[in-house]
C-alpha cells in the first residue's frame, strides 16, 4: 500500500494522520459500522480530504479490509 511512505493504514495512524492535516485520500472500508465510516468521513472533510468507501466485492477491498478497514494517501510523509 505505501509508496514513499505516504500512506497509512489503521486506525489510529489514520487519525493521527487526519488530525495533522496529512490525509489527501481517505479509504474506508464498507465493513465498518455506518457510526466509524460517518465518523473519519467527517474528519476527513474537515481537512478537504476526500473519501472513498470502498466494497470489500473487490481483492483490494478484501486487502483494505485485512487491513483494518482503515488507510489513507497523505499529502506529505510523517515524521
Amino acid at each position: 500500500i505505501a509508496k514513499d511512505d505516504l500512506a497509512v493504514y489503521g486506525e489510529k495512524d489514520v487519525v493521527e494522520a487526519l488530525s495533522m492535516g496529512a490525509v489527501e485520500l481517505l479509504l474506508l472500508s464498507e465493513t465498518l459500522d455506518n457510526e466509524k465510516i460517518e465518523h473519519l468521513s467527517h474528519l476527513a472533510k474537515e481537512t478537504g480530504a476526500d473519501v472513498i468507501v470502498v466494497s470489500n466485492d473487490t481483492p483490494e477491498g478484501e486487502q483494505l479490509a485485512s487491513l483494518s478497514g482503515v488507510a489513507a494517501i497523505l499529502r506529505y510523509k510523517l515524521k
